[in-house]
């Protein structure tokens, strides 16, 4: 049996699946639920910072990212 994967433990990697690799992130509806504009902020720059690194996996993988 496998264990659950938390988004805290993973968030910013890719883990393989059935599929293929997934690349780990919160859902960008999340953002918009914080309570204070600085929290926006710092959790925002984290989500960038997600997004490149998909995109770099991406790239290292001879895919197209833009």
């Amino acid at each position: 049996m496998r264990r659950p994967v938390t988004i805290g433990r993973v968030r910013g990697q890719a883990i393989e699946s059935e599929s293929g690799h997934l690349w780990i992130t919160v859902h960008p509806s999340y953002l918009l639920r914080l309570p204070d504009e600085p929290s926006r902020q710092r959790k925002f720059v984290r989500f960038v910072k997600d997004l490149e690194g998909a995109k770099a996996l991406l790239a290292s993988r001879g895919k197209r990212t833009s």
